[in-house]
């Protein structure tokens, strides 16, 4: 069968679905070889640096006439995964279908390019199998152990899923990853402040709440994660207050630590 969307006005979520339900993967995590097989396309996995000096930082890329996807080969297995479907969106969205070369921040959810952006979205309705995660993570509590059941089960990561989880949720929260900056030491304690990087709101969140979070982790509870977290679920629980378009609240932090970032879901008390 030879898949073509140059008649159809399919957005990312609608296309994903179709996809899903033609490869017969309505339960479960998502099976990429079939959606590749599905769509005629080869798979090559390979060192960029060695094989494309070219370009630098690519991760992955498409020969569109060729029908042919790359990834780097020394990725994550969960970064290779989106990386294939980052791919398979630019081959299927329609106004895409052209070879591309995409870089680290063409692949992150901070890039600003249209093109770049729909791809990412699509993979991710892919890669969490579409409406299936939307009835699933309502009806679960929002939580690092949650965060942990359900990358395991998409076979994502453990940011990736936190952030899906939030930013699709029916419930009023918001997800946020902290950076530690290694040049700006709060003064006297001599130690590093971990400042919000990022966050995402739920819509019912940024509605009420406001869709920014500016903010660095407590000093003690930077030390007890970094220092006694071997797995997100070891997890540590605050109330605090924040200021919100809607006034002082109270809210309720959940810290976890992926052993790269720190991340933690807000929750209104």
């Amino acid at each position: 069968m030879e898949f073509s969307t140059e008649k159809l006005d399919f957005e990312c979520r609608e296309l994903a679905e179709f996809l899903i339900h033609e490869t017969g993967q309505q339960e479960g995590k998502l099976d990429v070889d079939n959606i590749l097989q599905y769509l005629g396309l080869t798979s090559l996995q390979f060192s960029f640096d060695r094989e494309l000096p070219i370009e630098k930082n690519t991760r992955a890329l498409l020969s569109y006439p060729d029908k042919i996807i790359a990834v780097e080969e020394n990725l994550k297995p969960e970064r290779k995964r989106f990386s294939f479907l980052h791919e398979v969106g630019h081959y299927v969205l329609p106004n895409h279908q052209s070879s591309y070369l995409c870089d680290d921040k063409g692949l992150s959810a901070f890039s600003h390019l249209t093109h770049e952006k729909e791809a990412n979205e699509f993979a991710a309705e892919l890669l969490f199998m579409g409406n299936q995660f939307l009835l699933q993570i309502n009806s679960l509590p929002i939580n690092a152990k949650t965060v942990k059941k359900l990358a395991d089960q998409y076979y994502a990561s453990f940011e990736s899923t936190a952030r899906r989880l939030a930013e699709k949720n029916s419930r009023p929260c918001m997800f946020i990853r902290f950076n530690r900056n290694q040049t700006a030491q709060i003064e006297l304690s001599g130690e590093d402040i971990w400042s919000a990087q990022y966050s995402i709101p739920s819509s019912i969140f940024k509605q009420k709440y406001g869709r920014e979070f500016k903010g660095i982790v407590p000093c003690g509870i930077v030390n007890q994660l970094i220092r006694s977290s071997q797995d997100i679920t070891d997890s540590i629980v605050t109330q605090e207050f924040v200021n919100t378009v809607s006034g002082r609240s109270e809210m309720s932090f959940e810290y976890f630590y992926n052993q790269y970032n720190i991340l933690a879901f807000l929750i209104p008390k």
